[in-house]
């Protein structure tokens, strides 16, 4: 090999090599930069679809969900050098005044994205969509850490004769529903503190669903007025909880719960509408005895609220447009937030447990 081509190799590779080192880090730099931008577009858009289908129940109109199954990514990079040589002739054209060589390297990187997409359909989904949530998945939620009061507000109907807005497991009720009693019961239980628990108990030397009272507390003013209400056993500090049937044990205290749809009928009723909308009968009124527009923040207690503006709204991270009217959960309503995650885990829970395999829809992304 003549020198001249020598020399052109290893300035090449010497170019070359910064660009051929850096490939060593190109894939953990995409792990550390595409895993979060795909985490942050899957949570955003996974809480818009969310609250869009809290605003499409307002309106009566039908819930969708559809899940990202998978996404997969492929990373291409390719290095190359290119040559060049030029001569310059002389004013005359008798002689060669310049001679230019060149070498150019170039480098690319390109990503292929193909992801995956399932609508939640199907006769199983629909059934545990539509089923009331069983004690164990109750219970489990009180145990997790969510408020006790907020986990009985959202999912129970009705505790021992005690009835929780049962009419708003479905769109738009038209008279207001019976709350008061059960509210009461909220209140006495929220002053007990830590002195009850919902969660798991040994009860027969079986693990169950319960609500506990620690030793005495019953015997507050608090606790007399819980034990009323309930109509619970004197003596007793451990209650099996018995959802959706009926025993009349006294050790037993029976629930009634809402179903995943339910709950967001439930919520639904909080979401704000454009008095011009109602005006046009795009969503139902629920009355009062008197005939006066019944507020559903009465049941809910300031727990969830969804607001509606004509632009989309700088002080909230989740906001969909509907209607030409644009919905929101403003940043600082901290009591709608935990409420909203709390529903994104009872959705996730319930669409975990269906075996239905539904078509997908493959996308990818150039």
């Amino acid at each position: 090999m003549k020198w001249s081509a020598r020399r052109n190799l290893i300035i090449a590779l010497v170019m070359l090599m910064p660009l051929i080192e850096s490939c060593s880090y190109i894939g953990p730099n995409s792990v550390n930069n595409d895993r979060r931008r795909y985490n942050e577009v899957l949570q955003a858009t996974n809480d818009e679809e969310l609250l869009l289908n809290l605003v499409r129940m307002r309106y009566s109109d039908t819930p969708s969900f559809v899940n990202v199954n998978s996404i997969t990514s492929q990373l291409s990079v390719s290095a190359s050098t290119s040559a060049t040589h030029s001569q310059t002739g002389n004013s005359i054209g008798l002689a060669i005044s310049s001679i230019t060589k060149s070498l150019t390297p170039s480098f690319s990187i390109s990503e292929s994205p193909v992801i995956s997409y399932a609508p939640l359909q199907g006769d199983q989904y629909v059934r545990e969509f539509i089923t009331p949530l069983n004690s164990n998945l109750f219970a489990l939620l009180g145990a997790s850490g969510w408020p006790m009061n907020a986990t009985l507000k959202l999912v129970l109907t009705r505790m021992n004769d005690v009835w929780n807005a049962p009419s708003a497991s479905r769109p738009s009720p038209k008279t207001a529903p019976n709350f008061e009693q059960f509210d009461e019961l909220l209140f006495n239980l929220d002053k007990m503190g830590h002195g009850v628990q919902l969660g798991y108990s040994v009860i027969g030397k079986q693990s169950l669903p319960s609500l506990r009272f620690e030793p005495g507390v019953l015997e507050t003013p608090p606790g007399k007025n819980v034990t009323r209400i309930l109509g619970l056993a004197p003596g007793m500090n451990v209650f099996a909880l018995l959802a959706n049937d009926w025993a009349k044990k006294k050790g037993v205290i029976n629930i009634q719960t809402r179903s995943v749809l339910g709950t967001l009928y439930l919520l639904s009723h909080n979401v704000d509408v454009p008095a011009e909308h109602v005006n046009r009968g795009w969503v139902g009124k629920t009355l009062k005895s008197d005939g006066t527009d019944f507020d559903w923040d009465l049941v809910t207690k300031g727990l969830f609220k969804v607001r509606v503006g004509s632009e989309k709204p700088s002080d909230s991270d989740i906001a969909v447009e509907y209607r030409n009217k644009w919905f929101s959960i403003a940043r600082n309503d901290l009591n709608t937030k935990m409420v909203f995650t709390m529903l994104s885990q009872l959705l996730s829970l319930q669409s975990g447990t269906s075996d239905v395999k539904a078509p997908a829809l493959t996308i990818p992304l150039n």
